[in-house]
């Protein structure tokens, strides 16, 4: 298979993770840096566009001039996003969704999204303990 395409699974519309380019999964992180620097972007976007730069071209200096900071910050975002991981592979829940995961695809021969998006489905009961309606108070004074 060619790493440089994206196979679409046919049956459930997702991209399967294991064929994207490299890269392409660092792209995930790309929401965590967009987001923080969100401010900074738009201010130099429109900075550009009032020197004559059309939206795009304006866009793309933008976005090269925050190099830089997006570099520097990839690493504190990776750095939260493989803390998160390691959290959760301690965490009951997930623990419980992995076991069923990995019990399906040993067992019942499926692929790993069948495998997962049935492990979910089968532990929705230990997901759904995770929101819990707030009680709303009588009267507020």
């Amino acid at each position: 298979m060619n790493e440089q395409m994206l196979f679409k699974d046919v049956y459930c519309n997702q991209l399967i993770f294991d064929n994207i380019q490299l890269s392409d999964r660092y792209k995930v992180l790309d929401i965590g840096l967009n987001s923080r620097h969100e401010v900074q972007l738009n201010a130099l976007v429109d900075e550009y566009e009032r020197k004559g730069d059309s939206e795009t071209v304006a866009h793309l200096k933008a976005q090269n001039a925050l190099l830089p900071l997006y570099r520097k910050e990839l690493k504190k975002v990776l750095l939260e996003y493989l803390q998160w991981m390691r959290a959760m592979k301690k965490d009951y829940t997930f623990q419980k969704v992995i076991e069923t995961q990995k019990d399906l695809n040993d067992t019942d021969g499926f692929d790993w999204l069948e495998s997962t998006e049935l492990a979910i489905d089968k532990r929705k009961f230990l997901l759904n303990r995770m929101f819990v309606k707030q009680p709303i108070p009588q009267e507020e004074n």
